[in-house]
Order: C-alpha cells, then sequence, then structure tokens
C-alpha cells in the first residue's frame, strides 16, 4: 500500500485536489465509509485511491467544508476524472443526499464483472468487493482482530475519533484494489459489444437509490420515436489505447 494521506483541513484538501487532477491518468479509486452507508446514511470519510499508488483520505465528518471549500465536490462530479467505485449505489444517494453531490462519470468494478460474464452466456453474478478481490487474486489489507470485532459489532465504528492508523489502513484497502489492478483487469475483458450497456448500467446505478422527483402526468406525443440508451465510447473513458496495449497482460 502506498502512503496515505489523511486530511482534515481546506488548505491541505484544496492541494490533494489539485495534485489528482493533474495525474498522468485520470482514474481514481473511490470509497466511502461512515455509518450506514446509502440513502439514509451518513458519509465520515471519503478515500481515493490514484494510479501510482497515492491514498487521499479526507475526513468529512471532522471538516464538512472538504466537500464545498476543500474541492471535494468538483472532483467527484468531474466528467473529466473516471471515478471507480465498487457498487455505487450507496455511496451515490448517500454523496447526494448529504452534500448534494451528484457523482459523474462512474466506472463500477462490480457491473463490470457483472457484464463480462453475461458477455460469456453466464448468470451476471455481482461479487462483493473481497469475493472479486479473491476471484482476481488480489490480496486485501487485513485489520487488526480488535477492529475486526469492532466491524463486526459496532456500527457506528466510523464515526468514532480519534481514528486509528489501522482504521486508515482499512479504510484505504477498500478504495487501493480499485486502480489499477480491478480496473485493468476488468477493462481488458469487458466485451466491445458491451461497453455501451456497461455505461449505461453504471449511470443507472449511480442513480438507483435517489428519491424520484415527483411530477405532473403527462400522455407521451404521438409519433416520437423510443428512448435509446446513452452512448459511450471508449474514447469518453479515455482509455482505448490502454486497453489495447494491456489486453494480453491483464487476462481475466
Amino acid at each position: 500500500m502506498g502512503k496515505i494521506h489523511y486530511i482534515t483541513s481546506k488548505l491541505a484538501s484544496e492541494n490533494a485536489i489539485k495534485a489528482i487532477l493533474k495525474l498522468e491518468r485520470s482514474v481514481v479509486g473511490v470509497k466511502c465509509h461512515g455509518t450506514g452507508v446509502g440513502p439514509k446514511g451518513n458519509i465520515t470519510l471519503i478515500t481515493m485511491a490514484t494510479w501510482d499508488g497515492e491514498v487521499y483520505i479526507f475526513d468529512v465528518k471532522i471538516n464538512p467544508d472538504l466537500i464545498y471549500d476543500g474541492g471535494l465536490m468538483r472532483l467527484l462530479q468531474s466528467v473529466d476524472l473516471i471515478k471507480v467505485l465498487h457498487d455505487c449505489s450507496s455511496d451515490g444517494a448517500n454523496l447526494s443526499r448529504q452534500f448534494g453531490v451528484k457523482l459523474q462519470n462512474v466506472y463500477d468494478t462490480q457491473l463490470a464483472y457483472s457484464v463480462i460474464m453475461e458477455g460469456r452466456g453466464l448468470p451476471p453474478r455481482r461479487l462483493s468487493l473481497p469475493g472479486l478481490c479473491d476471484k482476481c487474486k488480489i490480496v486485501r489489507y487485513t485489520p487488526s482482530q480488535e477492529l475486526q470485532r469492532l466491524l463486526n459489532d459496532d456500527p457506528n465504528v466510523w464515526a468514532r475519533r480519534p481514528i486509528t492508523r489501522d482504521m486508515l489502513n482499512t479504510a484505504a484497502a477498500d478504495a487501493v484494489p480499485l486502480v489499477p489492478a480491478l480496473y485493468l483487469e476488468l477493462n481488458s475483458s469487458i466485451p466491445e459489444d458491451k461497453w455501451e450497456w456497461f455505461c449505461h448500467l453504471c449511470d443507472q446505478n449511480s442513480q438507483s437509490l435517489l428519491p424520484c422527483k415527483k411530477s405532473a402526468k403527462r400522455q407521451p406525443k404521438k409519433g416520437l420515436a423510443p428512448l435509446e440508451l446513452p452512448v459511450c465510447t471508449l474514447a469518453d473513458w479515455q482509455e482505448k489505447n490502454l486497453r489495447e496495449s494491456c489486453s494480453e497482460q491483464h487476462k481475466f
């Protein structure tokens, strides 16, 4: 695991965001931790892992202004930076409700694996992150027995402060495997004819748990063509050349 940057101040957050946005590879792994993360949860930590192994952990419990004044909203909503998450629905819903953040340009590793299985004529299974890491033979950090017990027994463990080194390592371990290991492994195995479908699923999943806005019922106008899925090409992910160069080295 690379160096972990634990961030609580606006200045440190601004510097971290600038560093991330200047990276040669515009891809980061993202994981949110908190109490019951989801539509009714509360995010306390946002972890980002970069291509070169740096890890930035933003403590939004200690300083919620990291989202707005610290630049996190700008990064999470950027259409130029790929955010790699595993099952983005809960994180997306929580970020929207708690901070008004709408995740953009999401690459969901759980959906990527499901689409790969579907492309092979197999049931489109959705594995957990530990299960997918085991499948790809990626070794993850193991928390201490004390922290593992707390994670099992205390739903509010990620709201505890001061935060420990073991907690930081564990938070980082949920983001580090996403980039570049899982991203490369899965990216090289998604069938060409499934990319448009995969992009649609990622966009749909990032908003699947958001509350529906009530609107007046309207009768469809006659003569309108049916809606089509949004088109997403490899160029949209900024990885066309990367997939070609890595396909032989990272066979799933």
